[in-house]
């Protein structure tokens, strides 16, 4: 899984680190089945990854293409969305554009097997994030996050940690932290 997350990181580019990429690649594997859903595609890196790790599952990545520069500042992403998009189609990936916390209402009777959250890194959007999406993962799906414990973004661990109190935690890795939904 390494050295598909470093491939991936040298031709698409990434902000997460290479051992991030691969343990999302490891719970993509592990996951109960049903789709796995990318929230805050940027390049599309993490969903590139999950397609690696597993072809055959439908991977959904959502964005609304904007981006924060820190916990203070927000910025328009200086990269070209429908090139990404284009680039997850071809991959066979459902790349859509909008807000991560109103796209549930179109998978509301899929199987959600995965959710990766690595959107807007402020504490009301993580909130609104992780409550639109964990009531709609299936017993034994996975919810996981991007920036768990970091500096730069301090609102994601005591949030996450407050919401995902009654699931099981599988770990970190990287800057990754993973749940699993219990019964």
């Amino acid at each position: 899984m390494i050295k598909t997350a470093q491939a991936i990181k040298a031709t698409v580019g990434s902000k997460m680190s290479a051992a991030g990429l691969a343990y999302l690649g490891k719970l993509v594997k592990i996951a109960p089945l049903g789709f796995a859903v990318d929230i805050g595609t940027y390049k599309g890196a993490s969903a590139l990854m999950m397609h690696k790790a597993d072809p055959q599952r439908d991977i959904l990545t959502i964005d609304d293409y904007t981006e924060g520069v820190d916990a203070k500042k927000r910025l328009e992403l200086k990269i070209d969305p429908l090139e990404t998009i284009r680039r997850m189609h071809s991959n066979g990936i459902y790349a859509v554009r909008g807000k991560s916390d109103v796209i549930p209402g179109l998978v509301i009777y899929e199987r959600i097997a995965l959710v990766f959250i690595d959107a807007d890194h402020h504490g009301d959007a993580v909130r609104r994030d992780i409550l639109a999406w964990r009531d709609l993962v299936i017993p034994g799906g996975i919810m996981a996050y991007d920036d768990y414990g970091s500096q730069r973004w301090p609102d994601v661990k005591p949030v996450v940690d407050e919401l995902m109190d009654d699931w099981q935690r599988l770990g970190c890795q990287g800057s990754v932290a993973a749940f699993r939904r219990c019964g």
